[in-house]
């Protein structure tokens, strides 16, 4: 048959199969015989290798050799993968910061701070630094927020509280005064409510969350308001803090922050407890203060005025003294 006349379907005498033989069919029959997975159309490089009978590279030899150890050694991908998944939530970083003076005082209580959401221990640099003229400060970063590394879970406030009291053992830290900020409020609870033993003093500042004000929508509205009227060095602390735990992980607390039952748990706190607010706090409002501070046996509620909600860091001298003459004997 004439080649010009010849259907394009239709292959050439001597041609297998009578069909003409595409550019990937040798490479996929080397692959078979070398047992490679390698696709059609992949990298060029990689295909001319093959072609030529050359080694693959190192990295991919690598891979190989590890899967054939996984299959031999009964390991599969997934378990390794949530191998190393447990291994990183074993890991939780509590970042805890002590600090002492020549001048604390020997047997002076232990100041134990706790951070809100978002910050981390920089918010109490200032009141540190008063409070450890009489005793011991450890201030902590729970896992990720901070220098803390962020964990791949959430969580929730129980088990901060619990983590927190093993690193208290692991200092042999007693009757330590705790001190928790807004989200750190819940914290502190939760660790007076479950471990008695290490807190002689309870110190709540701006707590959350009131339940006259229970959505993540109405403690947006009520923090938006407030951090653009704060002092330009407390805008700047915040707004690192915020930036550097991120959207998803600060939204993400958040939540673990709305659903903990504070007006529920405060009932088992017997310690001391002293609630303290800025005077222009649109979070932490009298009601709800004056209400928390009612619950246990000994309570008192301090406002400091011409603050708002991180009278912590904006109005540390003040806090300093009223957590001192709190703690008095």
């Amino acid at each position: 048959m004439d080649e010009r006349r010849r259907p394009p379907h239709e292959g050439r005498p001597g041609d297998r199969g009578g069909a003409e033989e595409r550019p990937g069919s040798a490479l996929r029959d080397r692959k078979q015989v070398r047992g490679e997975a390698v696709p059609p159309g992949g990298d060029r490089t990689r295909r001319r290798r093959l072609r030529q009978g050359g080694r693959l590279p190192r990295l991919d030899r690598a891979a190989g050799a590890a899967s054939a150890h996984r299959r031999r050694h009964g390991v599969s991908p997934a378990r390794t993968s949530q191998r190393r998944r447990a291994l990183r939530d074993e890991l939780l970083t509590y970042r805890a910061t002590a600090t002492t003076t020549a001048t604390s005082v020997a047997d002076g209580p232990t100041f134990v701070l706790l951070h809100g959401v978002g910050l981390s221990h920089r918010e109490y640099s200032r009141l540190a630094r008063v409070l450890r003229e009489t005793g011991p400060v450890i201030a902590f970063d729970l896992p990720g927020f901070g220098p803390s590394r962020r964990p791949l879970r959430d969580v929730s406030i129980e088990e901060n509280a619990r983590r927190v009291a093993q690193a208290l053992d692991a200092r042999n830290v007693r009757s330590s005064v705790v001190v928790g900020h807004s989200m750190g409020a819940q914290f502190a609870v939760e660790l007076a409510a479950t471990r008695p033993d290490l807190v002689s003093h309870l110190v709540l500042i701006g707590p959350v969350v009131d339940p006259a004000h229970p959505t993540l929508r109405g403690q947006a509205r009520a923090l938006l308001r407030d951090w653009p009227l704060e002092p330009p060095l407390t805008q700047l602390m915040a707004g690192f803090d915020y930036a550097r735990s991120g959207v998803r992980w600060f939204l993400a607390q958040s939540i673990v922050m709305r659903d903990f039952p504070t007006h529920v748990r405060i009932h088992a706190v017997e310690q001391p407890l002293l609630v303290l607010r800025g005077a222009h706090d649109p979070i932490a409002k009298p009601p709800w203060v004056d209400w928390l501070a009612r619950q246990v046996r000994l309570g008192e509620v301090v406002t400091v005025e011409g603050h708002r909600h991180n009278v912590v860091h904006s109005g540390a001298e003040e806090v300093a003294s009223a957590i001192l003459r709190f703690v008095a004997p």
